[in-house]
């Protein structure tokens, strides 16, 4: 079972599915290949409603082998625009529009990683280190395009 019917089926909630379908795009987006399911959790309310708990152990990682811990529709492996289309269309009640802008506004956030990384936390990542980042984001942003 996906991530995404996974939430559709605990909280019931199409805002939930949406959040979880921004996750997965910002996880292979940013790079965050250590995606596995114990990197997702669900709180419940006093309410008895369940939903998505804020995201966790979130950070750039390139998985073993290059592969994402969690597939997008089978491809743990460059994952393509069409693919993240196909699973926002098939797995939340977003529109096509909506998926693309999802898709579109994680790229454009990330292909300004560099600069949001040395105005937020200044001298704490090395120039190096930053550049590796944002050298594998933009491979990722070009295969979203």
């Amino acid at each position: 079972m996906s991530f995404l019917r996974a939430t559709g089926l605990c909280t019931n909630d199409v805002r939930q599915k949406a959040l979880a379908f921004q996750r997965a795009v910002f996880n292979v987006v940013f790079n965050n290949r250590d995606d596995h399911p114990k990197n997702f959790a669900y709180l419940m309310s006093a309410g008895g409603e369940w939903a998505l708990a804020p995201a966790y152990d979130v950070t750039f990682c390139e998985g073993p082998g290059g592969y994402h811990q969690m597939d997008v529709l089978g491809q743990a492996l460059d994952i393509s625009r069409g693919q993240l289309l196909r699973l926002g269309v098939e797995e939340t009640d977003m529109t096509g529009k909506e998926v693309a802008d999802t898709i579109d506004l994680a790229c454009e956030v990330a292909s300004t990683f560099t600069q949001r990384a040395q105005d937020s936390l200044p001298g704490a990542i090395t120039k190096s280190t930053v550049r590796t980042i944002q050298a594998r984001i933009n491979q990722n942003i070009a295969l979203l395009k």
